[in-house]
């Protein structure tokens, strides 16, 4: 992964493996990070190789980096995570100009000796979180765990979120502009 990083910010140094979240909540981020684990183990069961990590490339960002061993492909991953009352299914959330920017990224990837004439794989892993990091479930309010009592707002029995992932691969292609599903 030092490799891979240190050929990046050849490019311009404008390049960064970054390694906070973003601004939000704190249980918005402790479930960001949750899905993300998660979406590595099972990138990595279905034999990509993960190279970078929640990667800045110029003003776009790739949650994933990974290559397919032996192909010579490179797979751009987009990790969705949503708790389970989550208004929109977490597939459509990739949208024309997140496909745009993951292109952009994929290009100028490309424009490095090591990657040039690799083909470009983009996946999309979706995360669904039942409880939250701290015990909530989404989109509930109050302390940890309100309404357990009474059984309601957590999965009864489990210890932790329980999670269920999705690996889409080859989930789109950037020049559509419909949405993958």
């Amino acid at each position: 992964m030092i490799a891979i990083v240190a050929a990046l910010r050849r490019l311009g140094g404008r390049i960064a493996d970054r390694r906070r979240s973003p601004a939000g909540s704190a249980a918005g981020r402790g479930r960001g990070r949750l899905g993300e684990r998660r979406a590595r183990r099972a990138v990595r069961r279905a034999g990509v190789r993960i190279v970078a990590r929640n990667l800045r490339i110029g003003p776009d960002e790739v949650d994933l980096l990974g290559v397919l061993p032996g192909r010579r492909t490179l797979v751009m991953i987009e990790v969705k995570t949503r708790g389970l009352r989550g208004k929109d299914a977490v597939g459509f959330s990739v949208g024309p100009a997140k496909r745009r920017r993951m292109a952009r990224a994929a290009a100028r990837l490309r424009s490095l000796p090591r990657y040039r004439g690799w083909a470009v794989r983009y996946d999309v892993v979706e995360v669904l979180v039942a409880n939250d990091p701290a015990g909530r479930s989404p989109g509930r309010d109050g302390p940890a765990g309100a309404g357990a009592r009474r059984g309601r707002g957590r999965c009864v029995g489990l210890r932790g979120p329980a999670v269920i992932v999705r690996h889409l691969p080859d989930a789109f292609r950037p020049d559509e502009t419909a949405r993958p599903g």
